[in-house]
């Protein structure tokens, strides 16, 4: 992921064609989906492996299931707005396309990802 968005970030200063930023943010999406499919079947995987008697546990999980899950498919449909924008010749996205997507990035990781550590951290 991290490699797409630096691509994206010289592809934007350096002005590259819009076609070759649309292909890597295409790769970037589906690399996103994935990648959020994996962690929402560790998370399910998880939670039929606590034992029935660590009942606040199992709650836990799956209350992080659900928020963590509405959470990837906001991202998911944010990234694929600046796609669609950018597939629908929006000139005027890209300057602000690389903050963005680091921006995008960085809270899927700090926020998402740390729901997640914290309950392979409590098993």
């Amino acid at each position: 992921m991290v490699d797409l968005i630096n691509w994206s970030c010289r592809a934007c200063v350096e002005n590259q064609a819009p076609n070759a930023l649309l292909v890597v943010l295409q790769e970037l999406e589906a690399l996103t989906e994935t990648h959020f499919a994996h962690e929402e079947r560790l998370l399910e995987e998880i939670q039929t492996r606590i034992p029935v008697g660590r009942r606040s546990l199992r709650e836990t999980v799956q209350a992080a299931q659900v928020s963590h899950a509405t959470e990837q498919r906001a991202r998911l449909a944010e990234l694929r707005d600046v796609v669609q924008s950018l597939h629908s010749d929006d000139v005027g996205g890209v300057s602000g396309l690389c903050e963005h997507l680091k921006g995008w990035f960085v809270d899927h990781a700090i926020r998402d990802e740390a729901d997640v550590k914290t309950i392979l951290q409590s098993i």
